[in-house]
């Protein structure tokens, strides 16, 4: 409840503080979070939902994808 509670206002004050219009995807990433809200971790290869996620729910850790993926270094001979 406090997530959706914050989503909502994340969503009505920030176009009015900042004056300009909210963003077309704002209203995805708030509901990602709020359908995220009872996981222990958050992954997203969305910049916008990382930054909105410790906004709407602090206790949720939010992990942008390419930080699970590591590249394995290539074999040398």
């Amino acid at each position: 409840m406090r997530t959706i509670v914050r989503a909502n206002a994340f969503q009505s004050t920030t176009p009015i503080v900042g004056r300009v219009r909210p963003a077309r995807d704002r209203i995805h990433d708030a509901r990602h979070v709020i359908e995220a809200a009872y996981c222990d971790l958050f992954v997203t290869a969305d910049e916008g939902q990382a930054r909105a996620a410790p906004k709407l729910n602090p206790a949720l850790e939010a992990v942008r994808f390419g930080e699970l993926i590591s590249t394995p270094e290539p074999h040398k001979e």
